[in-house]
C-alpha cells in the first residue's frame, strides 16, 4: 500500500494564476498549515486540487497546474467537488509517455 502524497503548491508567476508543485510530504497536518493550496495524490499520477481557506470553482478553473513529475501544464479531468476539493488533475504529458511503452 502507498502512502498519500501531499504536493505543496507555490506560485510561478506575480498573478498566482501558474501554480508549481514542490517536494512531496506524506503528512497532510503539516502542508496545511504552512501552504494555502496543494495537490493530493492517492491514486498515482492524478492529482486532487485542495485549497485550505477554499476558492470558487471558477477561479480555480483559471489556474495552470504544472504537473509533480515533467512539469508540464496539467488538464484537469474532473470538475470541482466543493471549495475545497477542487479539480481532478492528470498530466497529458506523462500519460503519452506511458502509453508509448
Amino acid at each position: 500500500m502507498q502512502d498519500i502524497k501531499y504536493h505543496p503548491l507555490i506560485d510561478c508567476d506575480s498573478d498566482g494564476t501558474e501554480k508549481v508543485p514542490m517536494f512531496f510530504c506524506t503528512d497532510e497536518k503539516t502542508i496545511r498549515q504552512e501552504h494555502k493550496m496543494y495537490l493530493e495524490e492517492i491514486i498515482p499520477e492524478y492529482y486532487r486540487l485542495r485549497s485550505v481557506k477554499g476558492m470558487s470553482a471558477s477561479d480555480a478553473e483559471k489556474l495552470i497546474i504544472h504537473c509533480p513529475c515533467c512539469g508540464k501544464a496539467m488538464t484537469a479531468i474532473v470538475k470541482a467537488r466543493d471549495n475545497h476539493n477542487l479539480g481532478l488533475y492528470n498530466c497529458p504529458e506523462c500519460n503519452s509517455k506511458k502509453g508509448a511503452k
